[in-house]
Formats: structure tokens, C-alpha cells, sequence
């Protein structure tokens, strides 16, 4: 399963910290935290920014149902109360058992994976989770 990660290095070339941006959701895109990004790299200059699209959204194998999700549907990209056993229906036809990959237990391996393998040793490891 695809996982979007952006990195941004540390301005000042020996960054010290790891800050995780990590979107508040459910459903919250990475992409929100690029104008964030932009702001703080001038003030934190030895950070190493990281952005994590999460498991069925954006580039990390987004969930989606194109019929209820449609700009001509009930709500647009919003979807119904009436539409949600159409859109179960859809993403079960489409994944089968691989639905259940797309949990918070899921998420959370997956950001675990992902510290292990870019942290460095006597960096500080920030995740911080918010909405915008």
C-alpha cells in the first residue's frame, strides 16, 4: 500500500529535530500543513519537517466512493447518511479484506516504521496532530 511521506531537511543542514505534522481527521489531508511548513522553516531552521498522508487519503491510497463523492450527488463531496451503504458497498467491492488495513492500529505502525527508519540518533522526535 502506497504511503505519502514529504521531508523537508533542516534549513541550516544539521537539523537536531524531527517534527512530525501529522493531520487532525478523520479524512485530513498532509497537504494542509504545506503553508505551515513554509511559515516555520525560516524560525526553526534546525528542524527536519515531515509530513505523513495517512492511510486512505491523498497519495496514501485514498478512499473514496466516485459516485456519492460526485459533484452531482446529494451533498457533493460530502456524503449522505442516505449514501453511506452505496459507499460501504463500494470501497468493500473495491479493497475486500484489505479494508481492514485502514485503521488508527494501522496509522500508528505506520508512522512508527516510518521514525525508525529516517531518525537519526540524538534527534528529538516532535509529533504533533492538529487540524487547520
Amino acid at each position: 500500500m502506497p504511503i505519502f511521506v514529504s521531508r523537508r531537511l533542516a534549513s541550516s543542514g544539521h537539523g537536531d529535530t524531527q517534527l512530525w505534522l501529522l493531520p487532525g481527521g478523520p479524512g485530513g489531508s498532509a497537504n494542509t500543513f504545506k503553508d505551515l511548513e513554509q511559515q516555520l522553516v525560516p524560525v526553526r531552521p534546525d528542524v527536519d519537517f515531515y509530513l505523513l498522508e495517512q492511510r486512505g487519503v491523498g497519495d496514501s491510497a485514498a478512499l473514496g466512493c466516485a459516485l456519492e463523492e460526485s459533484a452531482g450527488s446529494a451533498a457533493g463531496d460530502a456524503i449522505t447518511g442516505a449514501e453511506w451503504p452505496a459507499s460501504i458497498a463500494a470501497l468493500e467491492a473495491q479493497w475486500g479484506d484489505g479494508l481492514a488495513h485502514f485503521s488508527t492500529t494501522e496509522d500508528s505502525e505506520d508512522l512508527a516504521s516510518l521514525i525508525r527508519r529516517t531518525w537519526e540518533p540524538g534527534k528529538r522526535v516532535i509529533v504533533c496532530r492538529f487540524s487547520l
